[in-house]
């Protein structure tokens, strides 16, 4: 839920853009909560652990968001990020 939350304060930043600052503020305030899941993360893993898992399901979740809710266009390069970020997943728990 938390990384849900990240990556949707980010498109409220990216949406921001065109000027509307109230979209600016809501997403400045929902990254900041994100903050306190991570700290309660770090308490129970290891920093590595918790790095690589919370970027490479970002990655993912961005992704799928960028090119379902922007209509982005998912390229070779992206393609390759997400493969890249699912063996980093699945790395960390090997």
């Amino acid at each position: 839920m938390a990384i849900g939350a990240e990556v949707l304060a980010d498109a409220l930043l990216k949406r921001s853009s065109s000027g509307n600052i109230g979209l600016f503020f809501a997403g400045m305030t929902l990254y900041s909560l994100t903050a306190f899941p991570v700290i309660y993360l770090f308490k129970k893993a290891d920093f590595e652990i918790v790095f690589i898992v919370w970027e490479a399901f970002g990655v993912v979740l961005a992704l799928a968001v960028a090119n379902l809710y922007f209509g982005e266009s998912f390229t070779v390069q992206r393609l390759l990020a997400l493969c890249f970020a699912i063996g980093a997943i699945l790395c960390s728990y090997f």
